[in-house]
């Protein structure tokens, strides 16, 4: 009986020891899961100053592309706000997350905004992969959801923008900034030349194919500031009259602004009577404006050259050179160096030699048509730190 009892104490003892050791293993193993999920845990998101843009990962290795996308996304929403409309709200704010994926963008959520109920209301945008993420896609998907949080606010529930998705481009397009619009112009302007511009009409008349990308770029630019110039102080103003008059017309672009989100899509809704002739008007406004300094398009460049006649009087050379000194202003070297050209002309015709102004305005005329050749082959000539000389030689390529 006593060697059974021993025997079995043993037997006792030897489960307790194994139990021990497997207790040991465990605790181990729980305490290595532990530290990994606390040195390989998600970091939080990263948000905006004002708080109405997040950016997330779902995993660790996602981490540094957090801020990134967040300037991205930044810069995205200030530039369209820049030219249209404040954007976002902290209260619910537009979240992005980054993906552990190596697919394309092409596995892009399709149906890029998810409703989320929880405290508040979020819209999602979901990026698979931000290092091979398309960003014009991104970027027109931020201002989607932006635009949409904007229409939650004013209609209390999210529903579907009225803006047709090439109108929706359009305007994301018109925020890139004035060389974009440069490019978007000159092409606009060559359909116009060629009697194949769309009138506001017919853009939005009831199943219209979409627009050329540049005009639907021109289109929403000015469909978006239609009756929101900028207020002149009248004459004899206070500074204080001149606030109140100011912050009332901001209120009434914003106002403007906001209507077009909810207003049904149509001609009759959205455009003015005299919609036709303020359409070309502000075509033609844009022609002659220097969107960009050191940038002369194609067609600016023909309009001008089209203008110019050799002066057959003094009084004339003196007026086309005072015109031309003034319209080389904030133009490319290149054009400069052009006009210089004319101007030495201009003051051989002053001085009554008409055979050195002769002369001197056949050797412009020929660099202009060297000049136009290029403007041939790139729509938009841009300043650059290499100058032709006065020849023409060597241009902006």
């Amino acid at each position: 009986m006593t060697e059974d009892h021993n025997t079995l104490r043993r037997g006792t003892r030897a489960v307790i020891r194994h139990l021990s050791s497997v207790i040991s293993h465990l605790s181990t193993l729980f305490l290595v899961v532990a530290l990994a999920a606390t040195t390989f845990a998600v970091p939080a998101p990263m948000q905006s100053a004002d708080g109405t843009l997040y950016v997330g990962c779902q995993t660790n290795d996602r981490a540094p592309m957090r801020a990134p996308v967040l300037r991205f996304a930044e810069t995205v929403k200030q530039h369209f706000e820049a030219d249209f409309l404040t954007l976002g709200s902290a209260e619910s704010p537009l979240s992005i997350v980054l993906g552990s994926e190596t697919n394309a963008v092409s596995t892009l959520v399709k149906d890029r905004f998810t409703l989320r109920d929880q405290s508040f209301s979020q819209l999602i945008i979901r990026v698979p992969n931000p290092d091979t993420v398309d960003l014009e896609l991104l970027r027109t998907a931020i201002i989607e959801a932006l635009l949409r949080e904007r229409t939650r606010a004013l209609a209390g529930t999210y529903t579907a923008l009225t803006w047709p998705p090439w109108f929706l481009q359009g305007a994301v397009d018109a925020s890139k900034g004035n060389l974009a619009l440069a490019e978007a112009y000159e092409r606009a302007f060559a359909l116009r030349e060629a009697g194949t511009l769309p009138t506001p009409e017919a853009l939005l008349a009831p199943g219209a194919p979409a627009p050329d990308p540049a005009v639907a770029t021109c289109f929403a630019r000015w469909l978006l500031t239609l009756g929101t110039q900028p207020y002149t102080p009248r004459e004899g103003e206070t500074p204080a009259e001149t606030e109140r008059a100011l912050a009332a017309t901001r209120r009434d672009r914003v106002r403007r602004l906001e209507a077009l989100l909810t207003t049904p899509w149509t001609a009759e809704a959205l455009l003015p009577l005299d919609a036709a002739t303020a359409w070309e008007a502000w075509l033609d406004e844009r022609e002659r404006a220097v969107l960009l300094p050191g940038v002369v398009t194609r067609s600016q460049f023909a309009r001008w050259r089209a203008s110019l006649a050799c002066p057959d009087t003094p009084e004339a050379a003196r007026a086309l050179s005072d015109r031309l000194s003034r319209e080389a202003v904030g133009k490319p070297q290149p054009f400069c160096d052009l006009t210089e050209l004319y101007l030495r002309a201009c003051a051989a015709a002053v001085v009554g030699d008409a055979f050195r102004a002769a002369a001197l305005w056949s050797e412009a005329d020929e660099a202009a048509g060297v000049l136009a050749a290029h403007l041939q082959r790139e729509p938009i000539l841009q300043q650059t730190p290499q100058a032709i000389d006065p020849k023409g030689s060597r241009f902006n390529e």
